[in-house]
C-alpha cells in the first residue's frame, strides 16, 4: 500500500527537512571553529561578505550564524564571560503587538513568562538572548 502526501503535507516535509538539515550544518559549522569579526573592530565588511557567502550557499544556515554572532557581539558589549565549547546561541529580541514576555527576578535568578514570537534555532539552540519586560522597564536577559 502506498500513501502520497498532499502538497501542503509535502511542503511541510520539505520545510523540516531543511530545518533538519541547517541545524546539522550549524552544530558542524561551530565544531569547525567558524566566527565573525565583532561589531566595531573594523572588519564590518569583513562580516557581512561572511554572511552573505553563508547565506548564498545555504540560507537558514546563515540565519542561524548571524544569530549566534550576533548573541556573542552583545556578550562582548556587556563585557561578559566568554561561552563554553558547544554552545549555540541565538538573538530573541523581536516584539510583535500584544503581550510581551515578562521577567520576573526570584531567589534561583529570573523568571521569563509569556508567548514569545519569532524564536528562531529553538530546536537546536543551548541558549538564548531574550528580550522582556521588566518592573523597572526592558531588559535583555540570557537563558544560558
Amino acid at each position: 500500500m502506498s500513501t502520497s502526501l498532499d502538497a501542503g503535507e509535502q511542503g511541510r516535509v520539505q520545510r523540516q527537512d531543511a530545518v533538519s538539515r541547517a541545524a546539522s550544518s550549524f552544530v558542524d559549522l561551530l565544531d569547525a571553529g567558524w566566527s565573525l569579526p565583532l561589531p566595531g573592530s573594523g572588519a564590518t565588511l569583513q562580516r557581512w561578505r561572511a554572511l552573505a557567502e553563508l547565506g548564498e550557499r545555504d540560507l537558514p544556515l546563515a540565519r542561524l550564524a548571524e544569530g549566534h554572532a550576533d548573541a556573542l557581539a552583545v556578550l562582548a558589549d556587556l563585557g561578559l564571560p566568554v561561552l563554553p565549547p558547544g554552545a549555540r546561541l541565538g538573538v530573541w529580541a523581536a516584539e510583535p503587538p500584544g503581550p510581551a514576555v515578562v521577567a520576573t527576578e526570584g531567589s534561583g535568578g529570573w523568571r521569563l513568562d509569556g508567548p514569545k514570537c519569532w524564536c528562531s534555532g529553538a530546536r537546536v539552540l543551548t541558549g538564548a538572548l531574550v528580550t522582556a519586560q521588566a518592573p523597572d522597564g526592558r531588559r535583555l536577559s540570557s537563558s544560558t
